[in-house]
């Protein structure tokens, strides 16, 4: 079943272009209705400083995000005139200062959710909060964007991360739509030596599931030694010149934090090409 509906979640002018160049492509292969988000957050007063912020103060902040929601909507509307795509644009106020909580409510109803990766260097805490939150909290897949590189191609050669588990089956066949153009799919199993470890079986039940879509695919295993199963599933996806990850996103929630699976967390600080994880 193509995507329908999907969010693209935009926050930085910036990194627009790149975002939507794999966005709108995904959109008019699905026919699909592409909806631009930004979100408009308050300011997150402490009892300390709350005699100091001034109405001149709370105005200015929220002129400010209005402006670059503003700048951000004519880059969206002037990228999606060359397509013949249905598409909105959504500029709505976070109940708070956490942009995440208003994105999730949004994501709930897409059938694919695209966002940038966040950059650690540049990028506020809030770009961090909203990725793992649209992970874990709303059972849709996120397609990850990497921060860094250009990609005018997604889904051509495709690298599914496989270990049997529902959060991989699922983003296996949440990307079916992604691999319909495929001209290599691989699926590999990364079999880490650390003694209690359950042994990973191999994809070969997958491969013949995806083949029943009219997709090929091949199964593979890794047994690394010297390195962790986030940097060989890496250095994998390099050797196979995929253009797309595919992968189950782990962790959990414990009150307002997120606590994310080591290869989970790797792949999202040092992903080189996009990546597609559902949880």
């Amino acid at each position: 079943m193509p995507y329908r509906t999907i969010l693209v979640c935009l926050t930085n002018p910036e990194r627009v272009p790149g975002i939507l160049d794999v966005a709108v492509p995904i959109a008019v292969a699905n026919d699909a209705h592409l909806v631009g988000l930004y979100v408009v957050p308050q300011v997150e007063i402490y009892s300390a400083v709350a005699v100091q912020i001034t109405t001149e103060m709370l105005e200015a902040h929220r002129q400010y995000h209005l402006e670059r929601a503003a700048e951000i909507e004519s880059l969206f509307e002037k990228r999606l005139d060359r397509e013949d795509v249905g598409r909105e644009w959504r500029t709505v106020d976070a109940p708070g200062s956490m942009i995440s909580d208003t994105a999730v409510q949004h994501a709930l109803s897409a059938d694919l959710v695209i966002v940038g990766q966040a950059d650690p260097e540049n990028d506020p805490q809030d770009a961090t909060d909203l990725q793992e939150r649209l992970l874990m909290n709303t059972g849709r897949p996120v397609l990850f964007v990497p921060y860094a590189g250009s990609f005018p191609s997604v889904g051509k050669n495709v690298l599914i991360a496989w270990n049997a588990t529902k959060e991989a089956a699922r983003a296996a066949f949440d990307a079916i739509p992604l691999m319909s153009n495929a001209e290599k799919i691989g699926i590999l199993s990364v079999n880490v030596s650390d003694e209690g470890e359950r042994a990973i079986p191999p994809g070969g039940e997958l491969a013949v599931a995806l083949s029943r879509h009219g997709l090929r695919s091949e199964a593979s295993q890794s047994f690394p030694q010297d390195i962790s199963a986030g940097d060989e599933l890496l250095s994998r996806a390099a050797d196979f010149g995929a253009d797309l990850l595919v992968m189950g996103g782990y962790g959990h929630s414990r009150l307002r934090e997120i606590v994310f699976g080591g290869v989970t967390r790797h792949v999202l600080r040092h992903m080189t090409v996009p990546v597609l994880m559902s949880h």
